[in-house]
């Protein structure tokens, strides 16, 4: 049933290889709840084991995007979020890449949250 909802979401083209969701809400279906609290539970899981914080994790966006062999998406941002998610329906192959330079206003941005564990992700020494 949540195959079939993905596979029936209006997807709008992105550029030659890539097609996108018009609205980024494709988890707010209640058809897929399941898969969303799944998902949830990974993000809690890396907050609470990798992270080592305890702020409250929640899906601000979620939308779908389809790509042709050989595709790739444009150089972008997730702006104000903790951490991004991606989750593949359907895939044999393929890289996902980070570049994770960021402008000097991104690296003074300060989240404000508490720390359960102090670690290399969450302390400032």
């Amino acid at each position: 049933a949540e195959l079939n909802y993905f596979n029936s979401v209006p997807l709008d083209i992105l550029n030659d290889t890539v097609q996108m969701t018009l609205k980024a809400e494709v988890l707010e279906n209640q058809n897929i709840n399941q898969f969303k609290d799944y998902l949830l539970s990974i993000g809690k899981k890396y907050r609470d084991e990798v992270l080592g914080i305890k702020n409250d994790v929640y899906i601000t966006h979620s939308w779908l995007t389809k790509n042709s062999k050989g595709s790739y998406h444009n150089r972008h941002a997730h702006p104000n979020v903790l951490f991004s998610m991606v989750y593949y329906i359907n895939a044999t192959s393929g890289d996902l890449l980070f570049n994770l330079h960021k402008s000097i206003l991104c690296q003074i941005f300060n989240f404000d949250y508490d720390i359960i564990n102090y670690n290399s992700y969450n302390s400032n020494y």
